[in-house]
């Protein structure tokens, strides 16, 4: 099974592939215990990696130069 269709029974909202890849993405709002669960069970015997993180939220922030 695909990693996107896998996570995204698990709870993800969304998940995607980027155009750097190959990396597969998944935004949660939450616990993702198991989305990373169904991720880690996807990938066995291909290798990879799992990030998790956290947006900051805050909008962008602009500086003048004069």
């Amino acid at each position: 099974m695909p990693l996107s269709c896998a996570i995204l029974p698990a709870g993800a909202t969304c998940a995607g592939l980027t155009s750097f890849g190959p990396a597969v993405y998944a935004i949660a709002d939450g616990d993702c215990r198991d989305i990373e669960a169904a991720a880690r069970q996807a990938m066995s015997g291909v290798g990879g990696d799992i990030l998790i993180s956290h947006a900051r939220n805050e909008g962008a922030q602009l500086r003048v130069a004069c």
